[in-house]
């Protein structure tokens, strides 16, 4: 039985109203399921799924940083330079929805020459948890967090893709039909083409 990816963004209780609860369906869904969560990530450039990060990012003097992933959930650890930092010593409270840490006084550290590649290394060190529960993984202690718009559009693309699977042999057997019929018409009387 194929079963859902660890990034699936609905579950098969969400398809109830859609498919039979057979084997067999349960394995084109979660087929189905595991192809558009695949789609909407690679379209979004991210892992929506909770999940622990490490990054490395430069110390550029700015005072807010993005990492790559968002929501942020909770931060294990922010080194820079090599010095973990103290949790007071920034911020992710208001800027951890698109995953941005702020330092006040800024993301800067002692590095030497600015213009020498030996030191334009990444600064920040950052563990962090970000991502959503994603439907498939929420129980009742831990319910889903996944924006519902981004369910109910990987909903749309399974019910769509499996309404195609289903139409796709009627349109081929229409195509043929129809091409059958045009060459038929072709043929004169005696079966040779015209």
């Amino acid at each position: 039985m194929q079963d859902l990816n660890h990034n699936a963004l609905t579950s098969f209780r969400s398809l109830n109203a859609f498919m039979r609860d057979t084997e067999e369906q349960r394995q084109l869904f979660a087929r189905l399921i595991n192809q558009a969560s695949a789609s909407i990530e690679a379209a979004l450039d991210r892992q929506l799924g909770l999940e622990a990060y490490t990054e490395y990012h430069p110390a550029n003097g700015e005072l807010l940083f993005q990492t790559r992933h968002y929501p942020i959930v909770s931060v294990d650890y922010i080194k820079l330079a090599g010095q973990l930092l103290p949790p007071g010593a920034y911020s992710i409270s208001e800027q951890g929805a698109l995953g941005g840490i702020l330092k006040s006084d800024g993301w800067t550290c002692a590095r030497g020459r600015l213009d020498d590649p030996a030191t334009a290394r990444s600064d920040i060190e950052i563990r962090y948890s970000a991502g959503y529960v994603l439907p498939k993984d929420a129980t009742p202690e831990r319910p889903c967090t996944l924006p519902a718009d981004i369910e109910g559009l990987c909903l749309l693309m399974v019910i769509a893709a499996h309404k195609e699977q289903k139409d796709r042999p009627q349109k081929w057997h229409d195509t043929i039909q129809r091409h059958k019929r045009k060459r038929g018409a072709e043929r004169n009387d005696y079966g040779k083409m015209d």
